[in-house]
């Protein structure tokens, strides 16, 4: 399919170049990656099956492309992060939400690295952005348990 990007984004030759070399690497490299080990919605994903991709995505420039330059990220703006996550909803590929870090990932990060010790970074952060560690979180709530589509929550 040749390669065109939505009219809203023709103003930005950057991102263009990014989501040409996005979607190669989704249709190509990273398809094939998930058709040698058998990967498709139903599967069980280990870290084994994410940990190359996030090292691969890394090495492209794409997992953290988000961040600011200090953090080995593009500082890309929302508005060219969101063109970027068009294109990993459109592909269909199943390890999609591991390419820019979205599962546990850098983009989890975001303006805590603004905020954190030293100590945090070295510890938590930085090996979350390289791709060595996943973030995540827990959540229940006594009306819903984990379902957060069920919550139902008052500020005051």
């Amino acid at each position: 399919m040749p390669f065109t990007l939505h009219p809203a984004y023709d103003h930005d030759p950057r991102l263009a170049e990014l989501v040409e070399r996005l979607r190669t690497y989704l249709d190509g490299e990273l398809a094939d990656y998930e058709r040698e080990r058998g990967l498709t919605r139903e599967s069980r994903l280990t870290r084994a099956d994410l940990e190359p991709v996030w090292r691969r995505s890394r090495e492209l420039g794409f997992y953290g492309i988000h961040l600011p330059e200090e953090y080995g990220g593009q500082n890309l703006s929302f508005s060219q992060l969101a063109a970027l996550k068009e294109e990993i909803g459109a592909s269909g590929r199943v390890l999609s939400h591991s390419v820019l870090g979205d599962m546990g990932g850098p983009l989890r990060a975001g303006d805590i690295l603004k905020h954190a010790t030293q100590h945090q970074l070295d510890t938590y952060l930085l090996p979350l952005i390289r791709g060595e560690r996943a973030c995540c979180f827990s959540l229940t709530e006594t009306d819903a348990g984990s379902d957060v589509r069920s919550m139902r929550t008052v500020a005051v």
